[in-house]
C-alpha cells in the first residue's frame, strides 16, 4: 500500500468514526427523549437532566466533550449518564467496522443507519418494552427505499432485490396475521407490534447484503430461542414472559453485516443451502 493510499484509508476511517460518533450522539438523544413523548427537534437545545440548564455547543462534541468535562455537567457538576459516551463509542466503532467490510459506499451508510437504529430499538425495548413508531416508520421508508434505489442503480441484482423485498414485507405481514389470530383467541401475541414494524426496515436494509434478509431472520430465531431457553431453565423467564426481541434482531443484523462470509457457512449449516437463496 502506498503512503497516499494509507493516508486516504486513514482519512476515510476517521471520517467514518466521526460520523458514527455523531449518529451515536443522536441515538442517545432519541433514547432519552422518545419514551417521554419528546422529539429530537423539541426542545431544540439539549438540557442537563439535573439542573435543566442548556448545554452549549462546545459541550455537545461527541466523545470529546464528555471526556473534557470528565462526565459532569459544566453548570452544576452533576454526573452525565455514561450511556451517552458508550453509545458514541459503540457507533463510531461500528462505523469503522462497516466501512472496513463494505467500503466507503452508500450501502455502508445504509447498513450503519440500520445498526444505529437497532441500538436505539434495543435500548428502548429493554428499558421500556417499547420500540417507538418514530424509529420504525422512517427506518422502514429508508430500508425499502434504499433497497429500491440500489436495485435501480444496479448495486443489487434484480433477483436478490425482489427476494429481499419479499422477505421484508412478507414476513412482517405474516407475523401481523398471527398476532390478529392470537388476539381473537385471547392468547398471548407471538411477537410485539413494534418488533413487527422494526423487521420491515431491518430486513430491507439487510437485503443490501447477499441473502441478508433471510439470514438475519434465521439468526434472530436462533439467538432469541437460545436466550429464551436459558431464561426458562434458569427460572428467569416463564412461558408467558414478554422477552425483548430487539436485542436478538440487533445481534443477528450485526453478525450478518460484519461477517457476511462466515455467516454464509453458519446459516447454510443451520437452515440448509437452499433456505436463503
Amino acid at each position: 500500500m502506498s503512503p497516499a493510499s494509507a493516508v486516504l484509508d486513514g482519512m476515510t476511517l476517521g471520517a467514518a468514526a466521526a460520523g458514527g460518533a455523531l449518529s451515536g450522539s443522536a441515538a442517545g438523544a432519541a433514547i432519552t427523549r422518545w419514551p417521554n413523548g419528546l422529539t429530537l427537534g423539541a426542545p431544540a437545545r439539549s438540557r442537563c437532566d439535573a439542573c435543566g440548564s442548556s448545554i452549549r455547543a462546545r459541550d455537545l462534541i461527541p466523545i470529546v466533550s464528555w471526556l473534557a468535562l470528565r462526565g459532569r455537567c459544566r453548570s452544576c457538576r452533576a454526573v452525565i449518564d455514561a450511556r451517552h459516551l458508550a453509545l458514541e463509542l459503540l457507533a463510531a466503532t461500528l462505523a469503522v467496522l462497516v466501512v472496513s467490510v463494505h467500503g466507503p459506499t452508500v450501502r455502508a451508510l445504509l447498513l450503519l443507519l440500520g445498526a444505529v437504529a437497532l441500538l436505539v430499538a434495543t435500548a428502548t425495548d429493554i428499558a421500556d418494552r417499547i420500540i417507538p413508531d418514530r424509529l420504525t416508520r422512517p427506518l422502514a421508508i429508508i430500508g425499502v427505499g434504499g433497497l429500491g434505489l440500489a436495485w435501480a442503480a444496479g448495486a443489487v441484482a434484480p433477483g436478490p432485490a425482489r427476494v429481499a423485498l419479499a422477505w421484508s414485507l412478507g414476513v412482517p405481514a405474516a407475523l401481523w396475521v398471527l398476532t390478529l389470530v392470537a388476539d381473537r383467541r385471547g392468547q398471548a401475541r407471538p411477537v410485539g407490534g413494534g418488533d413487527i414494524k422494526l423487521l420491515i426496515g431491518v430486513l430491507a436494509i439487510a437485503g443490501l447484503v447477499p441473502s441478508g434478509a433471510p439470514r438475519v431472520l434465521l439468526m434472530t430465531v436462533v439467538i432469541a430461542g437460545s436466550i429464551a431457553s436459558v431464561g426458562l431453565l434458569a427460572g428467569r423467564l416463564h412461558r408467558r414472559s414478554r422477552m425483548p426481541l430487539a436485542p436478538a434482531i440487533t445481534a443477528a443484523f450485526l453478525l450478518v453485516v460484519l461477517t457476511p462470509a462466515s455467516m454464509s457457512d453458519t446459516v447454510a449449516a443451520i437452515g440448509g443451502p437452499t433456505w436463503f437463496r
